[in-house]
């Protein structure tokens, strides 16, 4: 059973964030912790707004564009005129609302707390499961298959936006999956229902090997808007389908201790390796 700690105890970041000892511990321990109520309704709303206003065709981005996805970019028949955009790769690029929200002082405040010194930016992604299509599960993966940071050095922090649960996005984790700083090899596989990305294509996602998850483990933790659940880039972690009826979202956002040797080599990658093909 997952313990999930709240921020009426413990000690105060720079930024005034609630980080405790609890939130450390299971950090160490599991490789997640779940911060309830980090951002209030204040901050969460115009980025909510504005993901819904996206999916609802208002805005001016052509297609293909490197930071929208889309289920079915010529579908132009929206309340705003333009196709529906899914989620969002680094949107902090591209519109200050998300740049602000992403560099909301207790947000920071409480990677430098659980990193250990300061962080810089690594990236970010809004997370869009509409309604209409019953879908959007996620496999068990690794970020660091992708990021090739340096264990010990990037925290995701994943941020609901709506209320989250199972069958309506919530995450799940493997605890201790982090534990021995190893990199699990990942398969190709096709969401249920793909998006078209970057280059107007649709696109597979990665996965770590079915047979290699022990789904009687995993913690899924239920929350609100503004709770954060942070994890090392190491943890294995899924999101949940949405079959709620309505639209759900989340916001992830991955910061880095600020110095400059955090990436890893290819042949420094390739020995933390497991499972990959002979």
């Amino acid at each position: 059973m997952a313990i999930v700690a709240d921020t009426d105890t413990g000690h105060t970041s720079k930024e005034g964030v609630m980080v405790t000892e609890a939130h450390k511990g299971q950090l160490d321990r599991d490789g997640y912790c779940v911060v309830r109520g980090l951002l209030n309704e204040t901050e969460t709303k115009p980025v909510r707004t504005r993901i819904e206003e996206l999916w609802n065709g208002y805005h001016d981005y052509g297609w293909p564009h490197r930071h929208l996805q889309s289920w079915d970019p010529e579908d132009r028949d929206t309340p705003g005129g333009n196709y529906r955009s899914g989620s969002l790769q680094l949107p902090s690029m591209i519109e200050s609302v998300f740049d602000d929200f992403t560099g909301n002082p207790k947000l920071v405040g409480a990677m430098e707390a659980l990193l250990g010194g300061p962080v810089k930016r690594y990236t970010d992604q809004t997370i869009f499961k509409p309604a209409v299509y019953r879908a959007g599960r996620s496999f068990y993966h690794q970020d660091c298959f992708y990021w090739k940071l340096r264990p010990k050095v990037c925290l995701n922090c994943w941020i609901a936006l709506d209320q989250v649960e199972r069958g309506a996005i919530a995450l799940g984790f493997q605890p201790g999956t982090h534990a021995i700083w190893r990199i699990q090899y990942h398969e190709l596989y096709w969401d249920q229902v793909p998006q078209h990305g970057r280059d107007g294509a649709k696109y597979q996602r990665k996965r770590i090997a079915l047979d290699a998850v022990d789904d009687s483990r995993e913690d899924l933790i239920p929350g609100g808007p503004g709770d954060a659940y942070f994890f090392t880039n190491y943890t294995w972690h899924r999101g949940e389908p949405n079959l709620s009826g309505v639209n759900r979202g989340a916001y992830a956002i991955a910061y880095q201790l600020d110095r400059d040797d955090n990436l890893l080599s290819d042949d420094e990658f390739d020995a933390l390796m497991d499972g990959a093909p002979q």
